[in-house]
């Protein structure tokens, strides 16, 4: 993924989650790559694409 485009999705997700109520949450989440939860208790978050294909399965 092209660093610029690594650096926009960070800082997408970081504003996000200082506009929200639970940013700490959402910011765990979010690191942990657990973008099914995100979708589910963050409609209003649309998680990019390129972070869905980098998703590392669960051992």
């Amino acid at each position: 993924m092209n660093p610029m485009r690594q650096r926009q999705i960070f800082i997408d997700a970081m504003q996000f989650a200082i506009n929200d109520d639970e940013p700490a949450t959402f910011l765990r989440l979010w690191l942990e790559g657990d973008w099914e939860s995100l979708q589910r208790e963050w409609p209003s978050y649309r998680v990019p694409e390129e972070l869905k294909r980098h998703t590392h399965p669960e051992p």
